[in-house]
């Protein structure tokens, strides 16, 4: 069996258009790999080896030259093109209606398309989880400090913004440009656990 012309070892069996002799499996699997933009897998490969002919190294460099290019030109495309899918994402959200209703004013509903959801959960501290138990036990404001009541309105107002913020990017990735029927719930168990829930229906609207 002819020794691989790229690596040396023998068990060369495949031909290659443009190359001298016979080349192995694996060998011939990494420069199908530059072709198909696997580059970086083919180059760890060929440089972990010793080339064994000047005739071999010409033809891997020939290689990377003539595909390497279109798979770095085919990459940068791509990540163009999700920078810019993202940023139509970023708008639609940002001129996505709300309304907790089944309507909104001067607008009619064209497609229904799916119910969207979120939920959050804060682990609140101990000074603010107990002043919540005891909230809920007396309903007395009177017991807390303002600081303990201002950290947990605070921390529920952040996790309201979340969830709302959640349930119109999942709105906009469907293609709605308003959620109708929005219902928030919010609680702080005595754990100290504090829940945020939204959801609502994602919908096409046109102005009548």
């Amino acid at each position: 069996m002819a020794e691989c012309v790229i690596c040396g070892s023998k068990s060369a069996k495949i031909s290659m258009i443009g190359l001298k002799g016979k080349v192995c499996s694996t060998c011939q699997q990494n420069v199908v790999n530059i072709r198909t933009g696997k580059v970086y897998t083919a180059r760890r490969y060929f440089e972990n080896i010793n080339i064994v002919s000047e005739d071999a190294k010409g033809y891997i460099n020939q290689q990377y030259e003539q595909y390497a290019s279109a798979a770095v030109e085919q990459e940068q495309n791509g990540i163009e093109e999700k920078i810019k899918e993202e940023e139509e994402l970023s708008v639609r959200i940002e001129n996505l209606l709300l309304s907790t209703t089944s309507s909104l004013d001067g607008y009619e509903v064209v497609k229904y398309i799916d119910i969207v959801h979120a939920e959050a959960i804060y682990k609140l501290s101990f000074a603010k989880a107990l002043s919540s138990k005891i909230n809920d036990a007396v309903d007395s404001l009177s017991v807390f400090t303002n600081r303990d009541l201002s950290g947990t309105t605070a921390l529920i107002s952040e996790a309201k913004d979340y969830v709302k913020n959640e349930i119109k990017k999942k709105a906009a990735k469907l293609g709605a440009n308003a959620i109708i029927g929005i219902d928030i719930e919010s609680s702080v168990n005595g754990d100290g656990m504090a829940r945020v829930s939204i959801n609502g229906t994602a919908v096409i609207i046109e102005k009548k």
